[in-house]
């Protein structure tokens, strides 16, 4: 069968003349139609692409330790960075306490957590505080902004806006630092971020009266049976003599656990100054050793008599409340991981399982409780 076409007849099937005389249409159909899949699958594979999160943080400090068990809970990679206590600090504003530069070159502030990664904000409040804290330390602020810089490893730009700075107007100093410093700090702004840039469902605080009385009568107990547990260091590996002179007088070993005893292993308290600013900062003895871990016995049986008082206050499989998992989660969490350090605990199994430590980034202190 053929088809009569204007200037003569073509002896082909229709559907195979359709397709001929279309030929150079088709050609820029699917031109376009491969560039349209590559597109999209591009942006399909930057969406499912996990956001590269670094969250600076002590490991010890319950703010920092709300935003990990958010990010652990629902999933949410990230590298963890962590900092000596005492990192940071001033020593002309304590007491000749503090060193180094630690989360500076962050937002210019001795605060932890701070969140950073693509997207991530860093609002202008917390930025120009690189600004505020130069012209705080040095009343023009140029000579200390090189100290800064170098610290952020980016000495020869930060020393040439150094030079300039006395001259620029304060608005664009302002809008240049807003731009160069990274990071976004406090943990509930950081937790409220996460939520809403990653869509999590994570309830609100329930305000809930019982939970409340809970978390400040177990916060009572922290400093006597935390504090001289968590905060130790080992400035040196003792010696035999030192081993030696302790076996003389207790006529006994000397076993693992009281070599322990001298250092909870965290990069917190790597440096005896992260221990002599923790020590000032809580006003106790600043160069003074922590004391010696005695028994407590009247302390830890109110601890395991609090401890008992949880699981009736879980009403959700393994949360607080009934409808999930959430932010009285993000907060109890942390008060109970500080007593982990606290060696002969009897805890709950509800309330091991509850505060899975293992599941997280964090470091088990169960692994060296005093």
């Amino acid at each position: 069968m053929g088809m009569a076409l204007e200037g003569g007849e073509v002896n082909s099937p229709w559907w195979s003349l359709q397709t001929h005389r279309t030929l150079p249409m088709s050609d820029r159909a699917v031109a376009a139609l491969a560039v349209g899949v590559t597109v999209g699958v591009a942006i399909a594979v930057s969406v499912r692409r996990p956001v590269e999160y670094v969250l600076h943080v002590y490991d010890h400090c319950p703010f920092c330790n709300r935003v990990e068990w958010l990010m652990q809970r629902h999933g949410l990679a990230y590298r963890r960075v962590l900092y000596g206590y005492g990192a940071g600090a001033r020593p002309d504003k304590c007491d000749g306490h503090g060193y180094g530069e630690g989360p500076l070159h962050l937002t210019g502030q001795k605060m932890l957590p701070v969140l950073e990664g693509p997207g991530v904000p860093c609002t202008a409040g917390h930025t120009a505080m690189w600004k505020t804290r130069s012209a705080q330390q040095t009343g023009s602020g140029s000579a200390d902004w090189p100290r800064l810089a170098e610290a952020a490893g980016r000495p020869v730009l930060d020393l040439a806006l150094a030079a300039l700075r006395a001259s620029w107007p304060k608005p664009i100093c302002a809008a240049i630092f807003r731009a160069r410093c990274k990071g976004l700090p406090e943990s509930m702004e950081i937790c409220a971020y996460l939520i809403g840039r990653h869509k999590l469902v994570v309830p609100c605080e329930s305000g809930r009266t019982d939970l409340k009385r809970f978390t400040q009568e177990l916060t009572e107990l922290k400093p006597a049976l935390c504090e001289h547990r968590m905060v130790r260091i080992a400035p040196q590996p003792l010696s035999m003599d030192i081993c030696a002179c302790a076996l003389h007088r207790a006529r006994r070993p000397i076993d693992a656990h009281a070599r322990a005893q001298v250092r909870m292993p965290i990069e917190d308290w790597a440096d005896q100054r992260d221990v002599a600013y923790r020590r000032y900062k809580k006003k106790l003895t600043p160069n003074m050793p922590p004391p010696p871990v005695v028994p407590q016995p009247a302390q830890i049986a109110q601890l395991e008599a609090k401890l008992a008082e949880l699981p009736p206050l879980l009403r959700g499989k393994g949360c607080a409340n009934a409808w999930g998992w959430g932010m009285d989660d993000v907060v109890l969490l942390p008060l109970l991981r500080s007593f982990t350090c606290v060696a002969g605990v009897s805890w709950p199994a509800e309330v091991e399982a509850y505060l899975g430590i293992e599941r997280t980034q964090m470091i088990d202190y169960r692994k060296h409780a005093l």
